[in-house]
């Protein structure tokens, strides 16, 4: 039986990429946010990282036309695989593959070519508005 909050990080995993195939930056911003909440009340690094890469990736939708990504089908199959195995390791219970999942979409997201000096400073970004909400919280 799956813990609460694994169900939780299964749904909105499961939103994310169909937000990722819409092109709906403003769902993962929402995303993002939900999560920022069990951020404050686990602190565990997965939720973190979900939650920067989630606004991140966000970001990246926004601006997408502006960065002349050139293979971006490409790159939301790679994240969308990721976000796949992902969901099985959570569902499996297995939350050292679900880190390294996350890891490896952290890693495909900030090593695109073409936009590799731009996505360093949207998860920089990225973790600072995060953490700045986190502390509007109290945490």
């Amino acid at each position: 039986m799956l813990e609460k909050e694994d169900e939780h990080a299964i749904e909105i995993l499961k939103s994310a990429k169909q937000a990722l195939i819409s092109n709906d930056s403003f769902k993962l911003k929402d995303l993002s946010n939900q999560k920022i909440h069990t951020v404050c009340c686990l602190q565990d690094i997965e939720s973190i990282t979900l939650t920067i890469l989630l606004y991140a990736l966000s970001k990246l939708i926004e601006r997408k036309d502006n960065l002349n990504i050139k293979s971006w089908d490409e790159f939301i199959k790679k994240i969308n695989s990721l976000f796949d195995l992902s969901i099985a390791s959570l569902e499996q219970n297995n939350h050292q593959k679900y880190r390294q999942y996350m890891l490896k979409t952290k890693i495909v997201i900030s090593s695109s070519v073409n936009i590799k000096e731009y996505i360093k400073e949207v998860l920089q970004k990225a973790s600072i508005n995060k953490a700045s909400k986190l502390y509007e919280l109290g945490l």
